[in-house]
């Protein structure tokens, strides 16, 4: 399952011709390789999967920006990241909504309550 969500990130954020690809890079592509080590045992319902998902699109987002970024008269692309090189608020929620999609090749069915907190951190109650 992990498998169907790097696949689907690379096709929508990893690629030149995937949605978000055309705001934030064109005619450009770089080698990548990604190697996930985590401390969180899977399968124990404690978000290992949206810790997963959250850190791969950040990845994604990360290398596709990153020779924007290295650029000297580089402020903002999109309003994804803000001219302290940190993600905005959208970006943010750009991670969020697309780990979320992740999660749900994984879990069928998530709450989203996983994959917030893997993006934006705190504590979140779930009300119906």
């Amino acid at each position: 399952r992990s498998l169907k969500s790097f696949l689907f990130l690379y096709i929508s954020l990893g690629r030149n011709q995937g949605s978000l690809s055309k705001l934030l890079v064109t005619n450009y592509q770089k080698a990548a390789q990604f190697s996930v080590k985590s401390q969180i045992p899977p399968g124990t319902g404690l978000g290992s999967s949206a810790a997963y998902n959250s850190s791969l699109v950040l990845a994604f987002l990360v290398h596709n920006l990153s020779f924007l970024i290295s650029q000297p008269d580089f402020f903002e692309i999109e309003g994804i990241i803000g001219d302290n090189n940190e993600l905005t608020p959208y970006g943010l929620d750009l991670v969020q909504k697309y780990s979320f999609v992740c999660e749900k090749f994984m879990h069928g069915n998530p709450s989203g309550v996983d994959n917030t907190v893997a993006t934006y951190g705190n504590i979140y109650t779930l009300n119906d």
